[in-house]
């Protein structure tokens, strides 16, 4: 056993998560859906990244501050749901997802996006709503796949955004400042 897999095996049992994960590491180099919602967990390890195949994580209401610098590490990722944590800022490794289509990151304590965010241009649906985002810079505009969008109770500093063009739609977006 690598001693990645062995770290996330020592957190799954740290954890006491057993009942609802696989610590043998065939399963954990197959797994492609992995629901972690409702476990009180507060951190994630770095050794996450050994999660090659996951295509699904869902992370939503526990009490995570941070997301671990290897989550970037998740290539085939698809769908991230982190809402309802504590997070206040996203790793710049988070780019790195170039797979990523929906990401969900309502109810945190963002502040702002990381340069590297903005990189994820597979995103068709992205939540954001009820965070302490002040601004979106520029490079926004990359996320030209965005479908659907929720900014709603942030501190942005604005009231109407245009998108340019997406897949010949176009998109306005308002945001409800509170």
């Amino acid at each position: 056993m690598s001693s990645d897999i062995g770290n996330f095996v020592k957190w799954i049992r740290a954890n006491s998560l057993t009942p609802i994960m696989s610590v043998f590491e065939d399963d954990l180099e197959l797994l492609t859906h992995l629901d972690l919602s409702k476990r009180n967990i507060k951190d994630l390890p770095e050794s996450i990244g050994v999660l090659k195949n996951l295509s699904v994580l869902k992370l939503s209401n526990n009490k995570l501050r941070k997301l671990p610098k290897a989550i970037g590490e998740l290539k085939n990722l698809r769908n991230l749901q982190c809402e309802n944590n504590l997070i206040e800022e996203l790793p710049s490794t988070i780019g790195n997802l170039s797979n990523l289509m929906i990401l969900n990151l309502n109810v945190n304590r963002l502040k702002k996006l990381p340069k590297e965010f903005y990189n994820l241009k597979s995103l068709t649906r992205l939540t954001l709503a009820a965070n302490r985002i002040e601004y979106l810079d520029e490079e926004f505009k990359n996320l030209s796949k965005l479908l659907y969008l929720s900014l709603e109770t942030n501190e942005l500093e604005i009231y109407l955004m245009y998108l340019e063009k997406c897949n010949s739609f176009i998109i306005w977006i308002y945001l409800l400042i509170i």
